[in-house]
């Protein structure tokens, strides 16, 4: 019996900085799908028709995006022509102003909405319902390799400068049973990630020597040489519009804000941990002095 070779699902995305779409495109060929980015909803609109002539259509449309735009709308709008929601579901990713507006007149024709910034594993989840993908259906081969849990020194590292929150951090980490380390200031979470090159990052953002954006911005120029790219988690207290923004211009996934929740932190590290439930593999509970 001949073996029956799965294609790969083919997505779109639309809009998005630069970074976002380079965030979008490792994720999901990471997950073994077939994925392109434009910030042009003209080209958008082109390859939607082109792969669809050629009977290769798109069968999911991942739109990024602060605000409605005619752009925008006239693209859904000629897509709805031809397709239904059910044949090609978009899922439309963008702060609360955009994602929770009633006003907009395509609003019936996105498939799933959710909020910016968005958590691989959220992203992960979102993917996998409006193509009907089950996570064992995932071929977990990305080009540059899937990392498994034992491939890192340790689980989490964690830059913060208060030693309160050190002390709350830590009992946090240790009940979750991950091994990890602490960084005083964010050249410290550098050099720390460098030697360690943790699965994840915890990072505050206000922090002395180097802030949170500064450390995070080096680690992401360290890291284009290499095959992997550590989920970064901001810890912040700021609740200034525009804060979180920054966060991710600088290259980070994630959130936490502060006063944090150890329930809150617990599901993100676990949202971003590879293999979580296999680390049984090293000895848990530890805290790498």
């Amino acid at each position: 019996m001949s073996q029956v070779i799965k294609k790969p699902n083919r997505v779109l995305v639309v809009g998005g900085s630069s970074l976002d779409q380079e965030i979008y495109l490792e994720q999901l060929t990471s997950w073994g799908m077939d994925a392109c980015a434009t910030s042009c909803f003209l080209e958008a609109q082109k390859v939607y028709e082109t792969t669809r002539s050629l009977g290769s259509a798109v069968e999911l449309i991942i739109v990024d995006q602060d605000r409605s735009s005619p752009e925008l709308e006239m693209l859904i709008k000629n897509i709805r022509k031809t397709s239904t929601v059910e044949d090609l579901p978009i899922l439309a990713i963008g702060p609360n102003r955009f994602i929770r507006s009633e006003i907009s007149s395509f609003a019936n024709e996105i498939a799933a909405k959710l909020l910016k910034p968005c958590a691989p594993s959220k992203l992960e989840e979102g993917v996998l319902n409006l193509l009907k993908v089950s996570p064992e259906m995932l071929e977990y081969s990305d080009r540059r390799g899937m990392p498994n849990a034992s491939d890192f020194k340790i689980d989490v590292l964690i830059a913060e400068d208060n030693e309160v929150n050190q002390i709350v951090f830590k009992q946090i980490l240790l009940d979750l049973g991950v091994e990890f380390k602490i960084a005083n200031n964010g050249q410290e979470a550098v050099e720390l990630w460098e030697k360690f090159k943790p699965a994840v990052v915890l990072m505050d953002v206000s922090m002395p020597v180097m802030n949170g954006h500064e450390a995070t911005r080096e680690i992401r120029r360290l890291e284009q040489s290499s095959g992997y790219r550590t989920p970064i988690c901001a810890i912040t207290a700021h609740a200034l519009r525009g804060d979180k923004e920054d966060c991710i211009a600088a290259g980070m996934d994630d959130y936490i804000s502060k006063p944090v929740s150890p329930d809150v932190m617990i599901n993100k590290v676990k949202a971003m941990l590879p293999g979580y439930h296999h680390l049984s593999s090293r000895s848990k509970n530890k805290y790498v002095a």
